[in-house]
């Protein structure tokens, strides 16, 4: 967990455009110069709350939903992967939501951070 905090923080340091942060499930966010978005769900969230016992892959992939003017596109954002939309890039960077080993993360405690990198 501490190197996908370390590699998250990275990421928001070398960010070359707008950070929309703690955004929550279900809430429209509008992009500097680009779309606006919002996720609906987690498709997949095989993170592992202590990396050293863990031996599987730790993804986060969620719904989203990006709205460019009339147009609405559903997409799956895997965290660290980014992914070419109208305008621009779009990359989910990190999440607030601590991973567990047993039992579902609430939606509620999921708070996303996307990285909207414009085409210039």
């Amino acid at each position: 967990m501490f190197a996908s905090l370390l590699s998250s923080a990275a990421m928001l340091a070398a960010a070359s455009g707008p950070v929309a942060t703690e955004v929550a499930m279900f809430e429209q966010v509008d992009l500097f110069e680009g779309p606006s978005l919002y996720t609906v769900g987690v498709l997949e969230d095989t993170r592992c709350p202590d990396r050293e016992l863990c031996f599987r892959e730790e993804r986060l992939v969620v719904a989203t939903v990006v709205l460019d003017g009339k147009r609405r596109t559903g997409v799956a954002m895997e965290m660290g992967v980014p992914l070419r939309i109208a305008g621009g890039w779009l990359t989910l960077i990190a999440t607030n939501a601590r991973a567990r080993e047993n039992g579902a993360i609430p939606l509620s405690e999921y708070g996303l951070t996307y990285l909207f990198e414009p085409e210039r």
